[in-house]
């Protein structure tokens, strides 16, 4: 594998990792939110999970639900997490700084949650357009995705500037 790949399987990977994670700090935050706000206490993916459901005819139990809706929640997040650590890994290695990644990152949170509170899941009718949605709503969860892209971002920097590589990992037999 050349060494341009590798720099790019390697962000990719190292994306997914802080993705996932990242997940965990933002499903905090949007509890939180919750908490603080009369809106209700199912999130986006527990909706579509639900809507899932109803659409294709399974009726699943609410802990299988709830299962499903968290790893909806937390594969979401490595995907984007994936794509983020790809773009990052494409910078010039001088750019790959923890306050470069976190910046981009958070910017990254704001662009998801716009692609999907605009895009995807009005046009799927899972969720109603951000636009029609509550403002309560809208805060909350543009805030829960500030918080995971500035933490994946944090994480991905942190994993760039000290040149771990979860391949080199891999090959050392090092990586948790």
């Amino acid at each position: 594998m050349n060494e341009t790949a590798r720099t790019l399987l390697d962000g990719a990977l190292t994306g997914a990792k802080a993705g996932m994670a990242a997940s965990v700090p933002m499903g905090a935050t949007m509890q939180l939110g919750r908490l603080v706000s009369e809106i209700p206490d199912r999130g986006v993916f527990s909706t579509v999970t639900h809507a899932l459901d109803s659409r294709i005819g399974v009726d699943v139990d609410k802990d299988t639900h709830e299962r499903l809706a968290w790893a909806g929640h937390v594969g979401y997040g490595a995907g984007f997490g994936a794509l983020f650590g790809v773009a990052t890994a494409a910078l010039p290695q001088r750019a790959r700084s923890t306050a470069v990644t976190t910046g981009l990152g958070a910017l990254f949170g704001v662009a998801v949650w716009a692609l999907s509170a605009t895009g995807w899941l009005p046009k799927a009718r899972v969720l109603p357009a951000a636009r029609q949605s509550k403002k309560a709503f809208n805060a909350i969860n543009l805030g829960s995705h500030v918080v995971w892209g500035t933490t994946m971002g944090a994480m991905v920097g942190r994993g760039a500037s000290e040149k771990q590589t979860i391949l080199g990992e891999l090959a050392n037999g090092r990586h948790r």
